[in-house]
């Protein structure tokens, strides 16, 4: 069994490729799936009859598309994008943010957990965002108790968001068993940017503490 995904994209990724990792669709084509449209990414290939049209849950490894889902999800973007995530080493996902990441339009938010910030895939990642360019902030750190920083969420635009067990690797979206909401809903997307944006606050504190 594969413990990769199958393409190393080119660095800024070709949009009108077709890719194996997102069901042989270009970015182009998924970008333009509508919302209702994502249940081609089901085991069954659609959400039954009667299912909400507001939120989308998906199993890894049972349903085979939680990574399109994601990447589909931050090519909405026209305003911002606001992560907060325990596990991130996807980098096809961190392709998709660091365009984002050059869009003086968008406002990129990414707050990482302190234990997972420091492997060698991660600090890669990292390096590539662009936190030096107004609109981008990085925080890495640990919960407000100290703790582990455990959130898997995304907010696009204030009104996609995602939520669940999913850590952005190979494995959280394609081998464990994970689950991932996808919900358009403007209220919960706006209730968690607000513990996004408060953890990413405390989280820069706790880096200029350290520096001091």
């Amino acid at each position: 069994m594969a413990r990769a995904f199958a393409e190393e994209w080119e660095d800024p990724p070709d949009f009108t490729k077709p890719r194996a990792d997102l069901a042989g669709l270009s970015l182009a084509d998924l970008s333009a799936v509508p919302f209702e449209g994502l249940g081609r990414f089901k085991q069954a290939g659609r959400f039954p009859p009667g299912y909400s049209q507001q939120a989308l849950s998906f199993y890894a490894p049972r349903d085979p598309g939680i990574h399109p889902v994601i990447i589909w999800t931050l090519l909405q973007a026209t305003h911002s994008i606001a992560v907060n995530m325990y596990g991130f080493d996807d980098p096809q996902a961190s392709a998709i943010i660091r365009i984002h990441t050059l869009n003086d339009a968008i406002a990129v938010t990414l707050s990482l957990d302190k234990s997972q910030a420091g492997g060698k895939a991660e600090k890669a990642i990292l390096a590539s965002f662009n936190n030096n360019l107004i609109g981008n902030s990085i925080a890495i750190g640990r919960s407000s108790r100290g703790d582990i920083s455990h959130d898997k969420l995304l907010v696009v635009d204030g009104l996609y968001l995602i939520t669940g067990s999913t850590n952005w690797s190979f494995g959280g979206e394609e081998l464990q068993d994970n689950q991932l909401t996808l919900s358009r809903d403007p209220l919960s997307a706006a209730e968690a940017r607000t513990i996004i944006d408060l953890d990413h606050d405390d989280m820069l504190k706790q880096m200029a503490a350290a520096r001091s």
